[in-house]
């Protein structure tokens, strides 16, 4: 790439034995012979680096800079200045005053060929921050449709470790499962199906993202949302089953305007269940996924498939309600076996936060 570089100095000997000096250390340079027209330049132009006289006979070239930053099209080019007079004063009121670096004249061929090499390195890495940054949002808000604000800075501020690694933490796991997504997909063609699926999950992250948790796992046409991992706090198992209400009061509006060709209620199935957890990263130094792993992970997915049976929409275990003691309703259900499980655990069915 052959940078270019505008001069603008009312000495025409100057400009072009400058335009030399630059054309030998392989700039393409254009030159403006006031301070008006080098104005005019800068924007019709779009140089890499303006170097701009001083003392010029139709305005000063401190009016030159001022004029360039102030027009966003051209704010970013850095400029700078020339002048016989390098008196403390001027190079300071210079650098203060929208100018990158100060060069002294007469010209000196190795002084200007590093202040130049100095300045187009400096604009380099200030685009590659740009970039940068713009990787960075794409990333975030990538991230953001799966998990919380929290921890998705939390991973670009590299406070969660990136290897092979983990913490047993105290986690409610909560399981969501859309019901009959078979027959959906037959009554609505693949395009529809798929449309109603986004639209559906995108809602439902935004209500799990929206009370802190994060969604871990995409499983079909269901989900596994975890409260409280990587970073805990007192109320991640209220949170999962407010979560879970709004869920709830999220289909009885969805069922008032589904789809004219679904005939029937769209219905659904949540588990919640809350234990210590393996949370950390897991698989390969070549592929690593981010997950939970333990006791409560498969309760909650089982306590998930009994709302089928007990025909409630939210289920719980006793000790996701032992923790929520007196701040929520609940029906003990006439089950004590979770496939899978050796002994009892207490299943309840969720019918009122309190205090709401």
């Amino acid at each position: 790439m052959k940078y270019k570089i505008l001069i603008i100095d009312d000495d025409e000997v100057s400009s072009l034995l400058l335009r030399k000096i630059l054309m030998n250390l392989s700039y393409e340079v254009i030159i403006a012979n006031s301070g008006i027209e080098g104005i005019n330049m800068v924007n019709t132009e779009l140089p890499d680096i303006v170097l701009c006289d001083l003392y010029l006979g139709d305005v000063d070239g401190f009016l030159v800079g001022v004029s360039v930053k102030a027009d966003p099209v051209t704010s970013e080019i850095p400029l700078i200045m020339m002048s016989a007079d390098y008196s403390e004063s001027v190079v300071v009121n210079a650098l203060e005053n929208n100018f990158v670096d100060f060069v002294s004249k007469p010209i000196r061929k190795a002084e200007l060929a590093l202040r130049i090499s100095n300045v187009l390195k400096m604009k380099q890495k200030e685009k590659e921050l740009v970039e940068l940054n713009l990787k960075l949002d794409k990333e975030k808000k990538i991230l953001s449709k799966y998990f919380s604000n929290e921890f998705v800075e939390s991973v670009l501020n590299e406070e969660i470790p990136l290897d092979l690694n983990g913490d047993i933490l105290d986690v409610t796991i909560l399981f969501f499962d859309l019901r009959n997504s078979t027959s959906i997909s037959e009554i609505l063609s693949p395009e529809e199906f798929a449309e109603f699926l986004s639209s559906m999950f995108t809602d439902i992250m935004d209500l799990i993202t929206g009370t802190k948790g994060s969604v871990n796992k995409l499983l079909g046409d269901g989900l596994m949302a975890t409260f409280g991992c990587p970073f805990p706090n007192p109320e991640d198992t209220l949170n999962a089953v407010k979560c879970a209400k709004k869920i709830l009061e999220y289909f009885k509006t969805f069922n008032q305007f589904k789809p004219d060709k679904l005939k029937d209620e769209v219905k659904f199935g949540i588990g919640i269940s809350t234990g210590r957890v393996f949370a950390g990263n897991i698989g390969s130094v070549r592929r690593m996924e981010y997950t939970v792993l333990g006791e409560a992970v498969n309760i909650a997915s089982r306590l998930e498939a009994i709302t089928k049976t007990v025909g409630k929409p939210i289920i719980i275990d006793g000790n996701t309600k032992n923790l929520l003691n007196g701040k929520i309703l609940s029906t003990k259900e006439d089950i004590d076996h979770v496939r899978g499980k050796k002994g009892q655990v207490e299943i309840y069915s969720l019918d009122e936060i309190l205090g709401e």
